[in-house]
């Protein structure tokens, strides 16, 4: 359990920086559509922040690798009769290719990196085991337990927010960002995503 904790808090902090490069990004478009708020670009006001993020994205991107390689060779044949085994190397394998500087993905690069926000549902493997505890064990350990699943709960809402916001952002990107719209309708939809 402690490799599975230590990658969940990994795909944890990967999700924060994720959102933190979508809002880098809509500074960038708010300073594109001129936005009566945004006087600075986005270089401006995060200074190295792209860079920062390129690092992260191949930082984040080679642990995941190393993950799928170490599970590969701990597990051998195993390691493809579970789902999300396979879904994590199909996540690794685009990451691979996305950052592979010969080939470019025929979709949004951000879908890979959401993508990746779906392995937090590994946690709920976990879950799992504790439905054979007693009834004594439980109510020994209630309020200890009641604890980490409200932590969890709180990092799983919130999750599932960014993941929308973030999906939202990549859908609206391009409208926002078309000159052919009216500029009104561009800057209202700016304003509620």
């Amino acid at each position: 359990p402690t490799f599975e904790i230590s990658f969940a808090i990994l795909i944890v902090v990967n999700t924060l920086v994720m959102a933190a490069e979508a809002q880098f990004e809509g500074l960038k478009t708010a300073h594109k559509l001129q936005y009566p708020d945004q006087k600075s670009g986005a270089d401006e006001i995060w200074p190295g922040a792209k860079t920062a993020f390129s690092y992260l994205e191949i930082m984040f991107g080679s642990l995941f690798t190393v993950e799928v390689f170490l599970k590969v060779a701990a597990m051998r044949f195993d390691f493809f009769k579970e789902c999300w085994n396979i879904i994590d190397s199909i996540i690794v394998v685009l990451w691979l290719v996305s950052v592979s500087s010969a080939t470019q993905l025929p979709v949004d690069p951000l879908l890979p990196r959401l993508a990746r926000v779906s392995r937090l549902m590994r946690l709920l493997r976990l879950i799992r085991t504790i439905q054979l505890l007693d009834s004594l064990y439980l109510m020994t350990t209630a309020i200890r337990g009641s604890v980490s699943v409200l932590l969890w709960s709180v990092v799983l809402l919130a999750l599932v927010q960014l993941v929308i916001a973030l999906i939202l952002q990549s859908l609206l990107t391009g409208y926002i960002l078309d000159d052919s719209k009216p500029e009104e309708k561009r800057r209202e939809v700016f304003m509620f995503y």
